[in-house]
């Protein structure tokens, strides 16, 4: 919205102009908030890491905003103005960072996918910090979403958990991964799979 100066034909911002005239925001399936802006350079950018809300994502677009004005901007990875160590702010980032063995980002649908696995069969992970997450909250929720009969999709979600916390264990945030449900990573409907608490031994 904007006002009209009296007495010539320029207009000026009104603070809710000011608040949205830099840059772009928007709710993730995940319930994460990604920001970008187009810089200098007449590209789009994504901020380095997904926010919780809304107003951190605006905070982050003023401060670029202010780096460009200022002759201050630089495409070099910036250092994450949110806590990584939330689960679901980290596999955001895992999906959007993760590569191919030919070194390349995940294609477009591989990303829509992972959200979409995130955004349901991983959603009791969302809000939890990474140190929070162990072999027995994994194994309990793996056994919680036996009984939907999804094990195919659910063995996928599981893949996704493991990899994002692999890379959690990499990067120092973890000593070890928790994943550890004997068969989860080939599970498929119609076959039996077991927890690492209640495994199925031969008699």
């Amino acid at each position: 919205m904007h006002e009209r100066i009296e007495g010539t034909n320029i207009e000026k911002e009104t603070d809710m102009t000011k608040k949205r005239r830099f840059g772009a925001v928007r709710t993730l399936p995940s319930g994460m908030v990604q920001a970008s802006y187009i810089g200098p350079d007449h590209k789009r950018h994504r901020a380095p890491t997904t926010f919780r809300n809304r107003p951190q994502a605006n905070a982050f677009l003023r401060k670029i905003d202010a780096e460009i004005r200022l002759g201050q901007w630089s495409t070099w990875p910036r250092v994450a103005t949110v806590d990584s160590d939330n689960f679901g702010e980290y596999c955001e980032r895992h999906i959007r960072v993760q590569t191919t063995k030919k070194g390349r980002l995940l294609e477009r649908s591989t990303q829509a996918h992972y959200r979409q696995l995130l955004a349901t069969h991983l959603s009791p992970f969302v809000s939890l910090r990474l140190e929070s997450i162990t072999p027995t909250v994994v194994a309990d929720w793996w056994a919680a979403a036996l009984p939907s009969g999804h094990i195919t999709t659910l063995s996928k979600a599981y893949k996704l958990l493991s990899a994002t916390l692999k890379r959690a264990v990499k990067e120092g945030h973890l000593a070890s991964n928790p994943c550890q449900v004997t068969g989860a990573q080939s599970a498929q409907t119609g076959k039996k799979v077991c927890t690492p608490l209640t495994c199925c031994t031969s008699n």
